[in-house]
This record gives structure tokens, sequence and C-alpha cells, in this order.
């Protein structure tokens, strides 16, 4: 069998392709009421119907842009590669997985860190100088 079989080819476009499709759901048709199955749920995302709308568009966001960015790489990458046999092959099959799963983790972390700057502890928006004047 061949490094170069279909599997390998569609491996990483497939998992970013549903990234994408993921982050275009959450941003464009997550629940319209906090749902315990479905959604993006940390405990400070269902605090209120506003968080968990924010921390959807936000993180659906996040995934779309960073799905179609990470699609473009992996093709470029998949390009310079196609055809070699040697451990380049290899190295790209065993570490792309592991860099697209970081990219999901940053992901969250910064819809987590945006959520915080956004809402208090209640999940009540935080009101900034400019919008009190």
């Amino acid at each position: 069998m061949s490094l170069w079989d279909p599997v390998f080819i569609y491996d990483s476009v497939f998992a970013l392709f549903m990234m994408i499709l993921m982050g275009y759901f959450l941003w464009k048709h997550h629940p319209k009421q906090i749902s315990v199955f479905v959604g993006y749920r940390t405990s400070y995302s269902t605090k209120s119907i506003d968080t968990w709308n924010f921390a959807h568009e936000y993180c659906g966001r996040l995934l779309w842009k960073t799905g179609w960015i990470l699609e473009l790489i992996a093709f470029i990458i998949n390009l310079h590669i196609y055809g070699s046999l040697d451990d380049s092959v290899l190295f790209v099959r065993k570490i792309l997985p592991f860099i697209q799963l970081g990219i999901f983790i940053i992901v969250i972390i910064l819809t987590e860190v945006s959520l915080r700057k956004n809402f208090n502890k209640d999940g009540e928006k935080i009101q900034t100088l400019s919008k009190l004047k």
C-alpha cells in the first residue's frame, strides 16, 4: 500500500471541511435556546441566552475562518509533497491532525476569553464607557 492512498489525500481535507461546516452551523444556525445536548456548551456560555448566542457566533466565525485558512495551507502542503515516498510524508501525516486539534483548542480558549471580556460572571453584558455616554 502506498503512502499516497486516497485516504491520506483526503483525511486532512475532510477534517478541515468538518471544521468549516461546524463553524458555519455554530455561527449561522445554532440552537436559539440553551440546550444540554447540542451546541457550544461550557459553564460560561450557558449562563444566559446572550452568552449562548455570543459564544456560538464567535466560536463559529473563528472555526469557519481558521478552517478555510488551514484548508488552503493543507492543500498547498499536499501539492508540495504529492507523490513523495520519503519521511516527510509520514511526518506530515502524523503531525497534521495534532496541528488541527491544537487550532481547535485555541479557538475554544479564545471564545472563553472573549466571553469573559464581554460578560460578567452572571452572564450580563458588560457595558463599555462609549455605551455609557
